[in-house]
């Protein structure tokens, strides 16, 4: 590792301590020609791609959101793929329940274009939250897919996260509230 790159990571690092858990847009991890520093790993140098020069037609987009409670024995699966919206709950009795909608083309296209721009296979594994964290609310497990390769991202309530993920993962929850809830009950 260069001189350089090594000074980014120990910035990064640094920055991301003295953020905390303050909220998901403050400290981003440094980025250099070198390659992409994250607290987890470092990739290669990637040519970024703007969210309006992607074509579509080439690729296909599917991201997973799971979040599992443990103390209750529920775990919520909410899947975006193909202009559709899915969520299934699985209960303590293991019975599941699924809801699902069409999403409009021009939100799907957007989303799309946000999950291809960013280029999943550049995040973390894993984002931990730092500092003074919450510690009764779930991890969150995202799988981001283009084009037949997965990216498992866990994220931890209060994690700082790449200004990228953080909109996918608010992209994501949006479509999820226009979802009918089920409900175990």
């Amino acid at each position: 590792m260069d001189r350089r790159t090594a000074l980014q990571s120990l910035a990064g690092g640094t920055a991301l301590a003295l953020a905390g858990c303050t909220g998901r847009d403050s400290a981003t991890s440094p980025t250099s020609s070198a390659g992409t520093s994250t607290g987890a790993r470092t990739t290669e140098a990637r040519t970024t791609t703007s969210a309006t020069t992607v074509d579509l037609q080439s690729h296909t987009v599917t991201v997973t959101k799971r979040v599992e409670q443990g103390q209750r024995d529920l775990s919520r699966v909410v899947r975006i793929a193909a202009r559709r919206a899915e969520s299934t709950l699985t209960c303590p009795d293991g019975t599941e329940k699924t809801t699902s909608a069409d999403l409009p083309d021009e939100r799907w296209r957007a989303f799309e274009r946000s999950v291809l721009a960013a280029d999943p296979s550049r995040f973390a594994s894993e984002y931990e939250c730092s500092g003074s964290c919450p510690q009764d609310l779930p991890q969150t497990r995202l799988t981001l897919t283009v084009d037949g390769e997965s990216t498992a991202v866990r994220i931890e309530a209060g994690a700082e996260l790449p200004p990228e993920l953080d909109a996918i993962l608010a992209d994501v929850e949006s479509f999820e509230t226009n979802l009918d809830e089920p409900s175990c009950e």
